[in-house]
């Protein structure tokens, strides 16, 4: 599995795409901090202390984190360098006549996916926090209660990241084809918004089952501190399915399928 993981490293950062998607993504990051945090702020996702407009190292968190429905959609093309190459050029056939089990290898190429996930939002906080400690200084008090203020929205975020970024991998492994997972992927994380959005006015149940969705999830948890014990409860329960459901049927499917 190491080999695996180690030769999808020298392809994909060999490969101009990664580069690409890290521009585009830390351009939206830099925009989102640095219009005198009209992108981001107005939610009410700050601690009090911390709740004037100005972008200081203190609040960049917080802004940043607002934003982490994005990754949904910087995940896709990450996930599609590291998992789709094979099929696409046909090497998997090698790998797996070479004597890789098929389990392994849907397992490498989801735990370097998900590791992907962990570096891009840690990049995505670390970053905005830095470049606006280094412009506007910090402007806050770094302690205990700060640290963990900013780290119970991210680990929730970063879950929820996960159970996203884990069917990502399946739809790889069950359609084995670039198009396929860019159409599915985007119309499950996307469309469920739409549908609820124009169902709003309609029906009272559509505000409920926004509770449902993983998009609106992660957009919801930047603020931490105005969700319920029922919120959390359901949110893990929502990952946790999507992970195990995902992951499970990912790898039987996969072990069935035939390889072309």
């Amino acid at each position: 599995m190491q080999n695996i993981i180690r030769a999808d490293l020298y392809r994909i950062f060999k490969s101009k795409g990664v580069y690409i998607t890290s521009a585009v993504f830390l351009g939206l990051l830099f925009l989102t901090l640095f219009t005198n945090g009209t992108i981001g702020v107005g939610t009410g996702i700050m601690p009090e202390s911390l709740g004037d407009l100005s972008v200081t190292g203190a609040n960049a968190p917080f802004i940043a984190m607002e934003e982490a429905d994005l990754l949904l959609y910087f995940m896709l093309p990450l996930v599609i360098f590291i998992a789709c190459a094979d099929f696409s050029s046909g090497t998997v056939k090698n790998v797996l006549s070479s004597g890789v089990s098929r389990s392994k290898y849907y397992a490498s190429k989801l735990l370097l996916s998900c590791v992907f996930c962990v570096v891009l939002i840690t990049a995505k906080v670390v970053i905005a926090t830095a470049s606006a400690t280094l412009i506007h200084g910090f402007g806050g008090v770094f302690g205990i209660d700060y640290a963990v203020s900013v780290l119970k929205p991210f680990l929730m975020q970063l879950f929820l990241l996960i159970s996203a970024t884990c069917v990502c991998v399946f739809l790889v492994f069950t359609t084995k084809k670039t198009a396929a997972v860019n159409g599915i992927y985007i119309a499950w994380a996307f469309v469920p918004i739409l549908i609820l959005s124009m169902l709003m006015d309609v029906s009272e149940n559509a505000v409920e089952l926004m509770h449902y969705d993983l998009t609106l999830n992660i957009k919801a948890f930047a603020n931490f501190t105005a969700r319920t014990s029922e919120d959390i409860s359901r949110a893990l329960i929502i990952c946790g399915f999507y992970i195990l459901a995902s992951t499970v049927m990912g790898i039987v499917l996969f072990n069935r399928s035939e390889i072309k």
